[in-house]
């Protein structure tokens, strides 16, 4: 009925189609003339179709703009980037490097350095010498001072000092008796005994070294060489005695046409029996002998 009233107005293409049609006041049947307005609002498919895709993409801006937090624009990024780096993390340091090679707890003391005997106090009780040592051969014995003793080794080096059948140096009073304007009967290194160092004509060098043990405990014997004509103590006293001809240490005490001697003195822990080395370039000879009162 109303597609034929004058007034009315339809356009299908709009989004809806709002249709307005007033009527003038006529008789209808069961209403009152004049008090008859109607007004209809009505939607097509289409236009519902359009309203879901308008809704759609409000409620996708909607999220968009909630999720700016997390999303953002890639250039603003960058600028933000620029302008407020993020900080490094602060480098950890490296522990230190455990050392493979772990240091000794007590250093070692140089051999230039007296060892005093363990466990002595005072001047400690002398006993004889043995008559033998555990049935070692005598070593041949010969001339050398100190003068009226006998020496042990073999050319072109003998050490001299010994008496008795069996090589034995004698300690103590004995051995002050000896001693080179020395008189003093024990010391740190152990008890003196006087020595003298031979080298015949035919020895080349450049070195001889002296060392020594004892037998039971193994402690090393000390070796010192005086000045002759000062007498007195060693000049030095160690316990690998090396004597340089090129820059001897002391000068020596005498000499002959077939051989050069040093005075000096070997110093030994207490009575017993011990061996004595002396090597050099191309030779060298180990005796072993008796030490006491």
């Amino acid at each position: 009925m109303a597609d034929d009233m004058p007034g009315a107005h339809r356009d299908e293409e709009s989004l809806g189609e709002l249709e307005v049609t007033n009527l003038r006041p006529r008789s209808v049947s069961g209403v009152p003339d004049g008090s008859i307005v109607t007004s209809r609002f009505r939607l097509s498919a289409r236009a519902w179709q359009r309203l879901a895709i308008g809704l759609s993409l409000v409620a996708l801006v909607a999220i968009l703009l909630g999720s700016q937090p997390v999303i953002r624009d890639p250039l603003q990024q960058m600028v933000d980037a620029a302008l407020f780096p993020t900080p490094l993390p602060t480098a950890t340091p490296l522990p230190t490097a455990t050392p493979l090679v772990r240091a000794l707890a007590t250093p070692v003391a140089p051999f230039t350095m007296a060892t005093p005997l363990p466990g002595v106090t005072g001047v400690p009780a002398l006993d004889s010498a043995p008559a033998s040592c555990g049935g070692a051969t005598p070593t041949q014995l010969g001339d050398g001072p100190p003068w009226g003793s006998e020496s042990i080794g073999r050319d072109p080096v003998l050490l001299s000092g010994f008496n008795e059948s069996y090589p034995t140096l004698l300690l103590g009073p004995m051995a002050v008796a000896n001693a080179y304007d020395w008189r003093v009967p024990y010391t740190q290194y152990g008890w003196p005994a006087p020595i003298g160092l031979i080298l015949q004509s035919d020895f080349i060098g450049p070195a001889v070294t002296l060392s020594g043990y004892d037998l039971r405990t193994g402690h090393p014997l000390w070796f010192g060489f005086v000045v002759a004509g000062n007498w007195g103590a060693p000049e030095k006293i160690l316990p690998a005695y090396v004597l340089d001809l090129t820059n001897p240490p002391v000068p020596a005490g005498g000499a002959t046409d077939r051989e050069r001697f040093w005075y000096g003195y070997i110093f030994l822990p207490g009575a017993g029996c011990y061996s004595i080395t002396a090597s050099w370039p191309g030779g060298g000879w180990q005796a072993t002998v008796s030490a006491g009162r």
